[in-house]
């Protein structure tokens, strides 16, 4: 992953994350911890823009636990959030080289000390695509 510092042309174009494939995978990238005690309500906000002819398998993952037994069902410890594609569980329209944004429902994760969000490329090819921008928590503090 590279990041790409601030750009002329407008929000689209501004500093971003860019995955080269650079080494062999799988390949992360991985926020800072984040103190989310005595909130609530909170969410996981990021845009993106993501080629599945050469980014075929990717995830986001929001952990507690320092990425442990990481599942779609470890709620409030270690839980995929996302997949590209999405499979029939999460099935939404993903219109491949668009950009956009995602707001996922990270509430389990309210009251926990130390949660990370990852960025995970299982597998690539040819020249990938896979851009992550403005990667935000939100939510309300109690």
């Amino acid at each position: 992953w590279n990041q790409i510092g601030d750009l002329s042309g407008g929000p689209k174009d501004e500093c971003y994350w860019k995955f080269t494939g650079d080494g062999t995978g799988p390949w992360m990238m991985t926020r800072w911890n984040s103190d989310l005690s005595n909130t609530h309500d909170m969410r996981l906000v990021y845009s993106f823009v993501w080629d599945d002819d050469t980014v075929p398998q990717a995830k986001v993952i929001v952990s507690s636990n320092g990425f442990v037994g990481c599942s779609e069902t470890g709620w409030g410890t270690c839980r995929i959030v996302r997949h590209y594609p999405y499979d029939n569980w999460n099935a939404v329209d993903v219109r491949d080289s668009q950009f956009r944004t995602d707001i996922v429902d990270i509430s389990d994760f309210d009251d926990k000390t130390n949660v990370q969000v990852r960025f995970q490329v299982d597998s690539k090819s040819g020249t990938p695509k896979f851009n992550v921008y403005d990667v935000v928590l939100a939510g309300w503090k109690d």
